[in-house]
């Protein structure tokens, strides 16, 4: 009789660490896949970042400091683009011609119906706004723009990730 009853217990409890082992996997694994998928949406909102970054050092010999700064560059400025028709292959440049032509900045890194006020918010909630800097600095006795973007509530605790650097030219992130 004990010994029934001791088999019947042991099972039970065999029962109860299964799920607890199961669950314990189950939950790793869609913590780590909520992490990609959160990821994923931050990383491609700070590639917009980025390209958008890019287009106003293009413009302006710096990056924005701000956010407000950089939208306002796309809502209501001009991005100029130099186009060359004609071969420079050729011995003369008679029949090069050059011209200047100014674009919208924002239909032509973005899409028209892009909303840029996004771009300052942090992808799922779009509630927090990503941190921005930009400055100068030197290296080898060059002055070189540098900014930074970064997420200031990051979901993943073991990696903030960003984009940019304040110490160094390098504009690219920090998940490649």
């Amino acid at each position: 009789m004990i010994n029934r009853i001791l088999i019947i217990v042991l099972l039970v409890l065999n029962g109860v660490v299964g799920f607890l082992i199961y669950r314990s996997v189950k939950d790793d694994v869609e913590y780590a896949s909520k992490v990609f998928e959160i990821d994923f949406q931050v990383i491609e909102r700070l590639q917009e970042v980025q390209r958008a970054q890019l287009a106003y050092k293009d413009m302006k010999g710096k990056f924005a400091g701000d956010f407000d700064s950089l939208i306002y560059f796309f809502e209501n400025e001009k991005y100029m683009k130099i186009r060359s028709v004609g071969d420079l292959d050729q011995d003369s440049l008679s029949g090069l011609s050059i011209d200047t032509i100014y674009l919208d900045p924002k239909i032509e890194f973005f899409t028209a119906d892009y909303d840029l006020n996004k771009l300052a918010l942090v992808p799922p909630h779009d509630t927090a706004k990503f941190i921005i800097r930009a400055d100068f600095i030197e290296k080898n006795n060059i002055k070189l723009p540098v900014f930074e973007v970064e997420d200031p509530y990051p979901f993943n605790k073991k990696r903030t990730l960003k984009i940019g650097s304040m110490s160094d030219a390098i504009y690219s992130g920090n998940w490649k």
